[in-house]
């Protein structure tokens, strides 16, 4: 719901980059319909069971694609960022 803020004219929300791309509306059309796993199948062990067979894909193509030397690096989570209203 605060993905909106990408495409808002005020300089600590707006995305360059994601306003250029894509519509708002044609963006949450998409976000709407788009699902990785069969809705009646939860896992409730597992966090991300929805994306699951994305990750899994995602990762066998790295392990076959990306050398791996040793040193993994995971970058922190971005987090939800709204400004304070005045």
């Amino acid at each position: 719901s605060n993905r909106r803020i990408y495409w808002e004219n005020r300089e600590d929300g707006m995305n360059l980059l994601a306003k250029k791309a894509i519509y708002r509306d044609d963006f949450v059309d998409i976000l709407q319909h788009t699902h990785f796993d069969d809705q009646g199948a939860a896992d409730p062990d597992d966090r991300y069971w929805k994306v699951r067979p994305l990750f899994d894909v995602l990762n066998s193509k790295a392990k076959e694609w990306v050398g791996y030397n040793g040193w993994v690096s995971v970058d922190e989570e971005i987090v939800k960022y709204l400004a304070p209203i005045h």
